[in-house]
């Protein structure tokens, strides 16, 4: 009874203390909410809770379009209420020349103070915001009971495509704050300053089936394809793949082409450089940093006679033969020793009479030698068993320089990679193609990236299914690993958009899942029949049986025929001499 009274007390002491703390929560955001008298301290509010969420450095970029570089009570009291020491300010006037480095290029919020004049010249300000990050957070402060004040500002932003941008006013009549669209028109006029954390809104999440562009030159990913296509469902965007503007061109060119295109937010090319520019910031990275990796044809089948010479090394074959060539020539040296031929004896068993009966100098040579080739005999004949059972192939190449040193070709597109070209070490192997890795002739090597290479290897159309191997592999060695990164559009303000569905399908492994599904697909195409799972022994097989079958045939033939051809000599030399004796 104690333990279930103590439970219950617990229990409203929590739900009293969370009533407290929302009832809190509620008074201080209408006591908030009710001390905001001008925009100066709503600008204040918003620089103090946008900080408070942020992680890193809070860079606040005020910009004064006052002519003159005049300020008004409103602007220096914007100024006094800035939290220092929490924020980093930048403070310039519109005629300020911004470049990369004197200011970030993305500042955490950019506040625009426009008094009753308007600037006669907006050109340094059109491109201090073609610098800044499209996905910038912008508020202009403007007296809204006058458009013609706000339609300079509105047309730059509109023209660079900002994402996050708001206008409140400097009056103290009209609406207090104005959210714009894509476009650039009203999107909700309030009449009372939202909460901070509801002031910003992006025009890009939901883009009411308006048409996201991508492009791209070489082979299509399948991946980046199912990128752009469910990036697009996410934001309500319609996805097109236009054609692209580059061909054949270098990619410094094919960036300005891109560049100067309309209508591109990204290129699925992937480029790289030697050194990054500040102004490729608004790329995105590919994941893993990439290299240029040789895929090689695996070592082909042994012939018949590299069948036979393949169970012993040379100098196994070397110390045999000098064996052989030795004991032979001291039979010959020594004819009345040796009752046995020595080859004849200790290779193939024939022997004229047994060790029992021979000399002490054949025994003592022979006898040894017959324990050591017993043995070679051995091994020599399991191994060809072996080999029939299952053929052995020359060695794989396992370095550049065994592949420079065999003589392969190595085919490349030199359209696209132009600097291979000019490697002294490749340069001169190198064989001009556009054919791409998905199908492989294998015979010649091929130049590609890392992640092409891991998944052609893998290919059903590269597999061979007679020997039940992968027909390339993936050498090692690589060369020039880089970064790669995809051209978004200076203008584009999906480039956040892009990069966390990037980040949010590689992390939950649903890229993974998409590479397997091409694999799959592959493998589909090649039906029961075409896939030989089991073979069994075929005439093929049995060649090298044949062909040892020959020429044992053939030696014993031949030997026979020379027997019989001394012999007969012999006796003609005999019979011929009784005749010259009678």
């Amino acid at each position: 009874m104690y333990l279930a009274v103590s439970n219950k007390a617990a229990l409203a002491m929590q739900l009293i203390g969370i009533l407290v703390v929302v009832g809190f929560s509620l008074t201080s955001g209408i006591i908030q909410h009710q001390v905001i008298e001008n925009p100066s301290q709503y600008a204040t509010t918003v620089i103090q809770h946008l900080s408070q969420h942020q992680f890193g450095q809070f860079r606040c970029l005020i910009i004064n379009l006052v002519p003159n570089n005049n300020s008004s009570q409103q602007f220096e009291q914007l100024l006094q209420s800035l939290p220092s020491n929490v924020i980093s300010q930048y403070i310039i006037h519109y005629s300020f020349e911004v470049t990369y480095t004197n200011l970030p290029h993305k500042p955490s919020l950019i506040i625009i103070y426009l008094d009753d004049e308007i600037p006669q010249s907006t050109k340094q300000l059109f491109m201090t915001f073609y610098i800044l990050d499209t996905n910038s957070y912008v508020m202009v402060l403007v007296n809204l009971t006058k458009p013609e004040l706000m339609q300079p500002i509105n047309k730059i932003l509109t023209r660079w495509r900002f994402n996050y941008v708001v206008y409140v006013s400097t009056a103290q009549t009209g609406p207090k704050v104005i959210r714009v669209d894509y476009s650039g028109k009203a999107e909700e006029n309030l009449t009372e300053y939202p909460h901070p954390a509801q002031l910003f809104c992006s025009n890009v999440r939901n883009m009411h089936r308006r048409i996201m562009a991508y492009t791209v030159t070489g082979s299509r990913r399948y991946e980046d394809l199912l990128w752009m296509r469910e990036t697009a469902r996410y934001i309500n965007a319609t996805p097109r793949l236009m054609p692209s503007p580059c061909s054949k061109t270098e990619p410094t060119e094919c960036r300005m082409k891109l560049f100067y295109s309309k209508g591109l937010e990204i290129s699925m090319d992937q480029f790289h450089f030697s050194r990054l520019l500040p102004q490729f910031y608004r790329d995105i990275f590919y994941i893993f940093p990439e290299a240029e990796v040789f895929l090689v044809p695996k070592g082909r089948l042994l012939n018949i006679a590299e069948l036979f010479v393949k169970p012993f090394a040379w100098e196994v074959w070397a110390t045999l033969a000098v064996v052989l060539v030795v004991v032979e020539l001291g039979g010959l040296a020594f004819p009345r020793q040796f009752m046995n031929d020595p080859v004849m004896y200790l290779v193939c068993g024939f022997e004229r009479g047994t060790l029992h009966a021979a000399s002490a100098l054949e025994r003592y040579t022979f006898l040894p030698l017959v324990v050591f080739f017993f043995l070679m005999t051995n091994v020599y004949e399991t191994k060809i068993i072996s080999f029939l059972t299952e053929k052995p192939a020359i060695g794989d190449v396992k370095t550049i320089d065994q592949m420079i040193a065999s003589g392969i070709k190595i085919k490349v597109n030199m359209q696209i990679n132009l600097k291979v070209v000019r490697d002294p070490l490749i340069g001169p192997h190198l064989i001009n193609s556009t054919e791409t890795v998905v199908r492989m002739d294998g015979v010649s090597a091929y130049l590609t990236d890392r992640s092409s290479a891991k998944d052609a290897i893998r290919l059903l159309s590269n597999y061979d299914f007679q020997l039940n191997r992968p027909r390339y592999m993936q050498l090692k060695e690589s060369r020039r690993m880089q970064l790669f990164s995809f051209w978004v559009d200076d203008q584009s303000p999906l480039r956040e958009v892009l990069y966390y569905t990037q980040k949010v399908f590689f992390e939950s492994g649903i890229m993974y899942y998409w590479e397997q599904e091409v694999l799959a697909a592959d493998r589909s195409d090649y039906s029961a029949s075409t896939v030989d799972i089991e073979r069994g022994v075929e005439f093929d097989d049995l060649v090298p049986a044949w062909v040892s079958l020959g020429l044992g045939s053939l030696l014993s033939g031949t030997v026979l025929f020379v027997e019989v051809a001394v012999n007969a000599f012999q006796q003609s030399r005999i019979s011929s001499r009784r005749v010259f004796c009678e």
